[in-house]
């Protein structure tokens, strides 16, 4: 029996939050079994060149796992899917994602697992944290952990230093992006980073530290580019975390392309679609 519309959104809302952009950044949703390689070009033509590809370090939120989106890294095919999921992820690819051509460059991407540790605002639980998070909702004058932000920070850059030599990928073709606490730890990671990158990718994520962030964003990144985007209805990072995030951001010179959507603490289709094109335009890929 074909299920109804109700219960083809609960199949999309069931999908882990970021493998839906991911997706579209890696322009991987084509209906027919297509490898990593042959959608990239990475690998497979004489013509690709390390100099033309990009990075993303994707952090997840609390609780979650990098290999949630493990299959991003190996074949992905949508033959195996529920025929009215795959309809719908394709009607939204279609429906919402008509750029003037998608992103050319291939993308090297790094989804790295945040260390398992108590966290106070599940009782003490231990949680796959990037760090402490002392209560929900996060709100305006929440507490922050600096020595749990700085570890975490040093693990990251340990990352983007690896894609650098080892992948031969420029500084400022890499990009971290992430969800909820991913996205709070995409902005130390990028403001303290020793060398210019690519921009930083925040969805429904907050400013930690904003009183001292300032002295802490090295000078290579003072003027970096974020893209912010957030649900009007969030309940557990609250809307106004946008609003001051990115008002501290632009006091200190950056550009931030902030974007509002009616969702909670979730993602939007509009916002998929403006992620990949601010990323298109981040990278001069027009």
């Amino acid at each position: 029996m074909q299920p109804s519309l109700t219960e083809i959104a609960k199949q999309f809302v069931s999908l882990p939050k970021v493998v839906l952009p991911l997706l579209f950044l890696l322009n991987l949703t084509s209906p027919a079994p297509v490898s990593t390689c042959q959608a990239l070009d990475l690998g497979c033509s004489a013509t690709a060149t390390m100099a033309n590809d990009y990075a993303l370090v994707w952090l997840h939120g609390l609780g979650d796992r990098g290999r949630s989106f493990e299959m991003l890294r190996n074949d992905v095919s949508l033959s195996h899917s529920p025929c009215y999921l795959k309809t719908l992820m394709l009607t939204l690819y279609s429906c919402t994602l008509q750029f003037r051509k998608f992103i050319s460059a291939p993308l090297h991407l790094k989804l790295p697992d945040a260390p398992l540790q108590p966290v106070d605002c599940n009782n003490g639980m231990a949680s796959h944290s990037w760090f402490n998070i002392a209560d929900i909702p996060i709100e305006e004058g929440a507490k922050d952990y600096p020595d749990d932000i700085a570890t975490s920070v040093a693990k990251i850059h340990a990352y983007i230093k690896e894609l650098h030599e080892k992948d031969g990928i420029a500084y400022n073709r890499i990009f971290v992006g992430g969800f909820s606490q991913g996205g709070a730890l995409t902005l130390q990671a990028v403001l303290r980073h020793p060398e210019r990158l690519g921009g930083g990718i925040v969805l429904s994520g907050w400013l930690m530290l904003p009183d001292t962030i300032g002295a802490l964003t090295h000078a290579s990144n003072a003027a970096t580019q974020f893209f912010w985007g957030h649900g009007t209805r969030d309940n557990v990072v609250l809307p106004t975390m946008q609003q001051h995030g990115c008002a501290k951001l632009t006091e200190l010179g950056h550009t931030v392309e902030m974007q509002s959507y009616p969702v909670g603490h979730s993602l939007h289709p509009k916002e998929l679609r403006e992620m990949v094109d601010w990323t298109k335009k981040a990278l001069g890929d027009e």
